[in-house]
């Protein structure tokens, strides 16, 4: 799960969010190019396990619908379209 959302990740690839980020490993002062789907992200991070063991993806799923309607939101102000009314609340 992201902490940094993938459509934002996108915008820092080679060949316009098809590519693969540049990662800088800290602490051992290197680079290398990795996929969006491997950066920014941890196991579980939105996700609780309940006392009964499940784990709760509640959260997630609340963040994903979130994410993906301002994903749309992001790529129309970077191409300087026009917003809706809901777009602008």
């Amino acid at each position: 799960q992201h902490y940094l959302p993938v459509f934002y990740l996108k915008g820092f690839t080679s060949q316009g969010g098809r590519g693969k980020l540049f990662v800088f490993h800290n602490g051992h002062s290197y680079w290398t190019m990795r996929g969006v789907r491997s950066v920014g992200a941890m196991p579980h991070l939105h996700s609780p396990v309940r006392p009964d063991g499940q784990v709760d993806y509640r959260i997630e799923e609340m963040l994903s619908r979130l994410e993906s309607e301002f994903s749309v939101v992001h790529s129309k102000v970077l191409a300087g379209e026009p917003l809706s009314t809901d777009e602008e609340i």
